[in-house]
């Protein structure tokens, strides 16, 4: 038998992949990742798209505080237009504005909204918000008046409309102090940009009256006394009101000044003068028998003294509000004046006492002869004397006479004149009733009537005056 000799090879253990499988294999895991990148594309645009439709469901309220501005869809560019408002405002007034509270946006459904943006949303900023500033105010009492942003502007237009009542007059006229009757406070507050107002305004609204001047105009047929009685005053204060006017020469269409206005703020003037006054003679009576009641005789002139007088004196926005005697220093005491007088049938003051014969007064509230105002210089003769008494206070009638006149007169008010012959003549003035006709005959110490304060009047009282043919003589010559 023969021998064979075969090579047997060994068998593999991984079969051989055809290259037709490989590829079909290649093929399927490419058709997979396709498929994969294209899901997850799918993916990314659904997510993309749930989310620009969830942007597009909401917006903001932009806020300050819990006040609502407006509503914006992108608060970074409404938050870049907040800041850029703040800044200009800054740079138009040349400090910081600042706003009453923080910005905020608080997100809200887009359902029923209405954003904005650009010109509208800074046009809803600029008339909804409020922009505050730190200016100089001025505070009247507690209430605001004006403000500025300049301190220094403000105390020099309050120091400006002080001095514009600061009056003129001779040097022995002293200012104490000038200031305001109102609490005045000037200080830095955070004030809207809208309050804050100009030199200009400041001043218009300064010289703007609270109250305004009460003023009559004269028509035909007015007076002094008839305007008075209409108004509620008297005669001493609208002189003293209008110290041009002439009562006898007001002419129709003449404005008279019955009650200065209010203003914003009032000035009080505080001064101090010393003048120098006469100081009426005393009177030494002589009684003669031999002579009548009405006749006086001088035995000796005398002469009146001097005296040095101080006084502090308050105006008001430029009007006397009250003066006050400080001092009163004698210079030259008076020499005593002796008259011979009547004893025969007229009535005569009481010694010692506050009879003064005519009436009975407390004292005398001004003598005869001139007298110069402290302040205003203006002298003026006073033809009679005045006793201060109450009203209804019988009035008597000097001596025996007849009632020349009996009803109201411009200065005096109420009046009796009375005629008792040889050209003697007396009034009686600022009656509050007469008791008397014209043409009665009245003997000494009839009572012809009361005491009173019409006409040109500051206060109750008699005034008593002696003429003697027509020219008016010292009254205490003949009580």
């Amino acid at each position: 038998m023969s021998e064979v000799n075969e090579t047997i090879k060994p068998r593999s253990s991984t079969r051989q992949r055809s290259p037709r499988k490989r590829k079909r294999r290649n093929t399927k895991q490419k058709d997979f990742n396709q498929r994969l990148l294209l899901g997850l594309a799918g993916l990314l645009i659904v997510v993309v798209l749930i989310s620009v439709f969830y942007r597009q469901s909401f917006c903001y309220h932009m806020m300050v505080g819990d006040q609502v501005i407006a509503q914006v869809s992108n608060k970074k560019e409404a938050g870049q237009l907040w800041n850029e408002l703040l800044k200009s405002q800054s740079q138009k007034l040349g400090q910081e504005v600042v706003v009453a509270g923080e910005l905020r946006f608080e997100k809200v459904s887009k359902k029923r909204a209405n954003p904005v943006a650009g010109e509208e949303l800074k046009k809803a900023i600029e008339t909804q918000v409020d922009y505050l500033t730190e200016a100089y105010v001025v505070r009247v009492d507690g209430e605001p008046l004006f403000s500025l942003l300049d301190g220094a502007k403000v105390e020099s237009i309050l120091e400006e409309y002080k001095q514009r009542f600061e009056p003129e007059f001779e040097e022995e006229v002293k200012v104490l102090s000038i200031g305001f009757k109102e609490q005045v406070e000037v200080g830095p507050e955070l004030v809207s940009i809208d309050e804050i107002g100009t030199v200009g305004a400041a001043w218009a609204k300064l010289d703007t009256l609270k109250v305004p001047d009460t003023v009559h105009e004269i028509k035909k047929g007015d007076n002094f006394w008839d305007v008075a009685i209409k108004y509620d005053t008297t005669l001493a204060e609208l002189l003293q009101l209008n110290p041009e006017a002439v009562p006898e020469r007001l002419m129709p269409g003449d404005k008279i000044l019955i009650k200065p206005g209010t203003p914003q703020l009032s000035v009080l003037v505080t001064l101090e003068t010393t003048v120098l006054e006469q100081i009426p003679a005393p009177t030494k009576y002589i009684d003669d028998s031999s002579l009548l009641a009405t006749d006086r005789r001088v035995v000796d002139e005398g002469a009146p003294g001097e005296k040095e007088v101080t006084y502090q004196i308050v105006l008001e926005n430029g009007y006397e509000s009250t003066m006050e005697v400080l001092e009163e220093v004698i210079i030259k005491e008076p020499v005593e004046r002796v008259i011979k007088r009547g004893t025969r049938t007229v009535l005569a003051r009481g010694v010692g006492g506050r009879n003064y014969g005519v009436v009975s007064a407390s004292r005398v509230t001004s003598n005869y002869g001139y007298r110069t105002h402290p302040i205003y210089k203006t002298r003026r003769f006073h033809e009679g004397v005045d006793f201060a008494a109450p009203v209804g206070r019988s009035v008597h009638a000097y001596s025996s006479g007849t009632v020349t006149f009996a009803g109201r007169t411009g200065a005096l008010g109420l009046a009796v004149y009375i005629n008792h012959g040889n050209g003697l003549e007396t009034r009686y003035g600022h009656l509050s009733k007469i008791n008397v006709k014209k043409g009665q005959k009245v003997s000494t110490g009839d009572k012809i009537g009361a005491v009173g304060s019409t006409g040109l009047s500051t206060g109750p009282h008699l005034h008593f005056e002696v003429r003697k043919n027509g020219k008016a003589q010292n009254p205490w010559d003949y009580i």
